[in-house]
Parts: structure tokens; sequence; C-alpha cells
């Protein structure tokens, strides 16, 4: 948030913010965007602010690869068996790009009390190599699935990625987790000058 003059004796003239909203699904954050700027609108004809919105900066929501969730699941009922969920992540990782070009998948280990993103984030030791024992596993039983050469040598081609199922998630973290809304964000920008409501 900006705010100009930014004075505790003035009122400001402009104030300049940005929103973020989250979800899995890319018809409701195109709803969600709709709404926004309606209620903002809104607010603004009641008190007589001019807003200006700034543009609409996201990425779709993506589907993570189902072989590799079943795999990381497997693998964590076989590690932490009833210590791990499977949830959407909100963030914008890697994986969004990445799941373009190969399968993807990702997996989480929970953060100390919860803190994420934060300067006191940490994770246990002992989180960490439960973590990359799932992950070892799940490395494993990919490699297992994997098509075996043909007499020939030659491999068969590569499985294609199914979007028929739109759940798209990753089991994660054994305790503690945080569940997030999805794995896209809009961002949009408004300027106004203040009100009182």
């Amino acid at each position: 948030m900006s705010i100009q003059p930014n004075a505790s004796s003035i009122v400001p003239g402009i104030v300049t913010f940005s929103l973020q909203w989250r979800d899995p699904e890319l018809t409701r954050l195109s709803k969600m965007e709709t709404i926004i700027k309606d209620t903002i609108s809104e607010i603004a004809n009641i008190t007589g602010i001019v807003p200006q919105f700034g543009p609409v900066i996201g990425l779709d929501p993506v589907e993570m690869d189902e072989e590799l969730i079943e795999a990381l699941e497997n693998s964590a009922n076989d590690i932490v068996p009833g210590k791990w969920i499977k949830m959407n992540s909100g963030a914008l990782h890697d994986a969004t790009n990445v799941s373009n070009l190969l399968p993807t998948a990702m997996l989480f280990v929970p953060s100390i009390d919860g803190i994420s993103h934060a300067f006191g984030e940490n994770t246990s030791d002992e989180d960490l190599i439960l973590g990359l024992r799932v992950l070892a596993r799940t490395r494993v039983r990919a490699s297992a699935r994997a098509s075996p050469p043909s007499r020939t040598g030659s491999r068969s081609a590569p499985r294609r990625r199914s979007r028929r199922d739109k759940r798209w998630a990753s089991p994660t973290s054994w305790s503690g987790a945080r569940a997030s809304a999805g794995p896209s964000s809009r961002r949009s920008t408004a300027r106004s000058p203040p009100t009182t409501l």
C-alpha cells in the first residue's frame, strides 16, 4: 500500500494498493475479479472517490500429475501413515511452469509452529528427513512405472497426462500443515483518494 502524502497530520489524496486472490478454479478467479471491481466501484459511487484499476496479473491454475500424486500418497502412507494430508497449494511455485513440460507434483514438509513465508520459518531436521524418505520412495515407485525398453531397444511413447480430472493437489506435510486456497492468484492494483466511512 502506498499513501500520498504519507503524513500523520494530512488526509492523503491518493492511496495505491494491490489485492491478491487465489483459487484452484479459473472460473472462480474470474468471478472474484468481477466481484472485487464491482464492490470497489459501488463504494466509489457512494463515497465520491475515483478508482483507477491497474492490470490484473496472474497465472491460470495448473493440474499436477495424478500418477505422481498417487505415488507420493502411497509413499507417505508407507513412511508416515496417517500423518499427512492432501491439499491445494496457493503459492506460485516453479511447478506451475514445469508442469507444462513434464509430469509434476509437489511435496511439502511442515514448518515449525506453522510459521511460513516469514523470517521465523524453519523446519525440523526430523521432518526434513521424513520428507526426503517420502521423496526417495516416490522416486522408486515412479521409476518402476516407467516403460521398459522393447526388444528393439526403443522406448514406448511417453504417457500423455490427463487433464480431465480437475482435482490437482499434492500430498503434503504429516503434521502442522496449512491449507492454501489454490494454485494460482490474481493481483490487481487500484488507486483512489481516501474517504471516511
